[in-house]
């Protein structure tokens, strides 16, 4: 109502103009449909058709140097993306790209870190540990059930039992803060929007959900019997359309824990061969420029 009479007051100023900046998620809440087809909608893409000199000059003024090769990944034109790695690499004293692939497990994993330091310096903690567990029990949550978001309560309550109430915000709010988790608008059956919480990152949060499902097996041969038919990661498969993100993020962490390729735990029939073919290379090919360098094997460049 506030920005509705705001508007409404600037009206009669000729010469001033109002620019106004909003997420999507929340475009139909802010202002009815009535006011918004009033007024000229642009879309902001990012970086998109000069992806490689802006991601470039990013860095450039977070006093970071570029690598001198090419970005292999497109993810590294994604400016939250780009945020997350300028954050990560700053508070971890890193100001230059280690030699080599650096994987977006590693990059996830300063991040991480990175937050969870930021985190127990304003809640008084001397051990990270109840920190990471709060994520990782968020991560369990999220996974199958509520993969575009946890509803608000419920979230609070899972991060309300590692909070020592020891600073001015709640464990939760310290997450949103910081950029690691973000409070959206979902819509029920009956039409009714409600608050969820989510990672604001979603393929960071793939990643969080992939570890959570392979921290159950410790070795190839209990690996190898989850691609079963009627076992987790088989069912994964199944719904592959929903689960790409999950799938792609096993696609880099597989072969980094296990020595092995995803594509190699799975048996083919000649009836799907194609099919499931061709998703799994096209998820190949869009994960192994994400890998670290030392996950990349002979088997690796066969497949290439």
């Amino acid at each position: 109502d506030f920005i509705i009479d705001f508007l409404h007051q600037c009206e009669k100023y000729e010469f001033i103009a109002i620019v106004l900046s909003c997420r999507d998620t929340y475009l139909d809440y802010i202002l009815p449909k009535n006011v918004l087809n009033k007024l000229p909608l642009i879309i902001h893409e990012g970086f998109k058709g000069t992806q490689s000199a802006a991601a470039r000059k990013y860095l450039e003024n977070n006093n970071i140097q570029a690598p001198n090769t090419p970005f292999l990944s497109q993810e590294f034109t994604n400016p939250l993306f780009l945020k997350i790695v300028c954050q990560s690499m700053k508070n971890n004293k890193i100001s230059e790209f280690p030699k080599g692939i650096l994987g977006f497990n590693t990059l996830f994993e300063y991040y991480l870190q990175s937050i969870e330091s930021i985190i127990a310096k304003k809640l008084n903690m001397f051990n990270t540990i109840p920190i990471r567990q709060s994520i990782i029990n968020f991560t369990e949550a999220l996974f199958p059930d509520n993969l575009w978001g946890i509803p608000y309560m419920e979230a609070l309550s899972i991060f309300d039992k590692f909070d020592n109430k020891k600073g001015d915000m709640t464990l939760m709010d310290l997450f949103i803060t910081e950029g690691l988790l973000s409070i959206d608008y979902e819509v029920s059956t009956n039409k009714d929007s409600f608050e969820v919480v989510r990672f604001v990152f979603e393929r960071f949060g793939d990643y969080c959900i992939a570890n959570n499902i392979l921290k159950n097996y410790k070795t190839q041969a209990e690996l190898e019997k989850s691609f079963l038919e009627g076992c987790e990661i088989s069912n994964i498969l199944k719904n592959k359309y929903a689960n790409r993100g999950i799938i792609e993020a096993l696609s880099i962490e597989i072969p980094t824990k296990y020595g092995k390729e995803f594509i190699d735990y799975l048996n083919f029939s000649e009836t799907d061969f194609l099919a499931k073919n061709w998703y799994l290379e096209t998820c190949f090919l869009n994960t192994i420029l994400m890998r670290d360098g030392s996950s990349i094997t002979e088997r690796s460049l066969e497949l290439l």
